[in-house]
């Protein structure tokens, strides 16, 4: 995005800043959300960034609140964040971001549709158009239909694998 549209957003949303180590503002060249993949920002960003801002604003919080990361992992949206104090502010937060991180494996990264495969070799969700598009790009990548993974969000890349193995063994 350009400085004068990352201005606009961190104007709005304040919490979307980057700040150095030493907590000096960098600039407008980046915002937080540039750190999430396209098919996010496309489907979840806005409805995010309005229910951070909401809670932030009754818990008295906007102008102590930062992220320290932000990014895609394992699949989900992470958030890693400063500034909530404790109590009833971090329960809420906490229920933001359990309530996007779960919606985050329902939207594909690349483009936002609904998701179909688990790429298992980027450990990402993406919709079937996004796969088939990847499979060119790289043959040898392996999809998994997101309906045959159990329990995917709490399986363990290796463990991952080993379903694939045994998925394919069965010959189905």
């Amino acid at each position: 995005m350009n400085r004068r549209h990352n201005k606009e957003l961190c104007d709005k949303y304040p919490f979307l800043k980057k700040y150095d180590w030493l907590g000096n503002f960098i600039g407008y060249d980046s915002t937080w959300e540039d750190s999430l993949p396209e098919g996010w920002k496309k489907v979840m960003c806005p409805q995010i960034w309005e229910d951070l801002k909401n809670i932030l604003v009754k818990a008295n919080f906007l102008d102590r609140f930062r992220f320290h990361k932000l990014q895609q992992k394992h699949g989900l949206i992470y958030f890693g964040y400063t500034g909530i104090g404790e109590g009833a502010n971090a329960k809420r937060l906490l229920g933001w971001d359990n309530k996007y991180s779960e919606m985050s494996s329902y939207s594909c990264v690349d483009c936002g549709e609904e998701v179909d495969y688990w790429d298992l070799d980027w450990e990402e969700f993406v919709c079937e158009k996004c796969a088939k598009e990847r499979s060119k790009q790289h043959p040898d990548s392996i999809f998994i239909k997101k309906s045959d993974l159990v329990n995917y969000q709490n399986a363990s890349y290796i463990e991952k694998k080993k379903y694939y193995i045994m998925f394919n063994q069965k010959g189905e």
